[in-house]
């Protein structure tokens, strides 16, 4: 595979400050953590719950697919932490490359408060389950250009999080919907996103061998993965770190071996 083709592949951010508190008697108070932009986002697949509905002609049939992939971008607000912001990457703005130059690519237009979704956690602090919710956030529609007429309504966004986990498997509902067609799905996601080569046995492996060249994924070692190319090729739009950059689409990502969440070894 060529490598200008792969995602960096960053390691899992872990931070120790950030994953403890010391609570009332020296008990150990795991905190709501989503991992940022930095790590270029969550790989989203979404399986429909529902048939398409309202005004679905050829363009909008294409785009409502039973399975489809996004990239979200996430990251928390207000001085508590309480807030949930979701960015989708299919409601940017694609500016395509210069065909005329042959250094230019593409790229993606700064993006407005249009395309993020925000939303209140339910607590502060994961449940006996070591997970966290955000029940609903506003619907938030296209930046225009590519985007034009897109929309998505999401729910009962549910983190895998704690000190453990770190937020980096999430599950959500979602009403996609293009002009006036709409289709209902359920997602689930993994960050940080990582290309793969099939033929490469190590292509996935969480925790590397440096000494033999091995390189880690980044991805949470209780979570099984392998080096799905059907998941890789669902989604349109990839990120570079926190910047916003397209990468070439298609190839295969390190992927969840099950979409029943949560998904642990």
């Amino acid at each position: 595979m060529n490598s200008k083709t792969m995602t960096m592949k960053t390691p899992l951010v872990l931070s120790v400050l950030a994953s403890l508190a010391i609570g009332c008697g020296g008990e150990i108070q795991q905190l709501c953590f989503i991992q940022r932009p930095g790590l270029g986002g969550y790989a989203i697949v979404f399986n429909q719950t529902g048939a398409a509905s309202g005004t679905c002609g050829a363009a909008e049939t294409a785009f409502l697919k039973d399975r489809m992939g996004d990239i979200y971008t996430m990251d928390k607000f207000r001085e508590d932490q309480s807030q949930l912001g979701i960015r989708p990457g299919s409601l940017l703005t694609i500016i395509p490359a210069d065909p005329t130059d042959p250094t230019s690519t593409d790229t993606i237009k700064r993006p407005t408060a249009a395309s993020l979704a925000l939303g209140d956690f339910d607590q502060l602090v994961p449940d006996a389950n070591n997970t966290c919710v955000v029940k609903t956030l506003n619907a938030v529609t296209g930046e225009g250009g590519s985007s034009a007429g897109r929309g998505i309504q999401l729910t009962n966004v549910r983190f895998l999080t704690g000190s453990l986990y770190q937020g980096s498997q999430v599950e959500m509902d979602a009403t996609y919907s293009l002009n006036a067609c709409s289709r209902t799905y359920h997602g689930i996601g993994i960050t940080p996103v990582v290309s793969c080569d099939t033929a490469d046995a190590n292509a996935c492996n969480a925790s590397g061998n440096p000494g033999a060249g091995i390189p880690a994924s980044g991805i949470n070692p209780s979570f099984p993965v392998k080096c799905d190319a059907a998941t890789g090729a669902l989604f349109p739009v990839r990120y570079a770190g926190a910047t916003p950059t397209v990468l070439p689409a298609g190839d295969p990502i390190c992927w969840l071996t099950s979409e029943t969440f949560p998904v642990l070894k």
